[in-house]
């Protein structure tokens, strides 16, 4: 499903792809457990979202995945992992394919993310360029509060 109007939304199953991750960790450390699926989750959150922001028109990052970042939140799992990079590389293929489903980038809109454990909710929300010039202009028009759902 791709998200083509502005409030829709549509919830990604990460699920399979953490526990991926987890099995891989534990195939070289049998510490690692089910307690760390957050951290797992969190990886794949970030990742996701960082995807999200570099697939912008607006944004100044770099078009590439911070490895020391992303290996710094799971950094007590990959102790003993001899290629940590290799589940970073996998992790992004499938990001990029999940998110690529439902998103076309790069986008003017606006994508709010949640991520709960194992899932992440992406609403579409207004073009980006329509939200800056309201913000740059809401004073003409007598607007001194922001509006629901923007931090001018």
């Amino acid at each position: 499903m791709e998200l083509q109007r502005v409030g829709e939304t549509c919830v990604l199953d990460f699920s399979d792809l953490a526990k991926r991750i987890q099995f891989e960790l534990h195939r070289y450390d049998e510490k690692v457990t089910r307690n760390d699926r957050p951290k797992i989750d969190d990886l794949i959150s970030t990742m996701a979202d960082d995807y999200l922001t570099m697939g912008m028109y607006w944004t100044k990052r770099r078009a590439e995945f911070p490895q020391r970042k992303y290996l710094d939140l799971i950094r007590p799992l990959i102790q003993k992992h001899p290629s940590p990079s290799d589940i970073l590389h996998m992790a992004s293929d499938r990001i990029a394919d999940m998110l690529a489903e439902v998103v076309v980038l790069p986008t003017w809109h606006l994508l709010h993310v949640h991520c709960r454990r194992g899932m992440m909710e992406i609403e579409l929300g207004e073009d980006y360029r329509i939200v800056d010039w309201m913000k740059k202009h809401a004073a003409e028009y007598g607007v001194t509060q922001p509006e629901d759902g923007y931090d001018w």
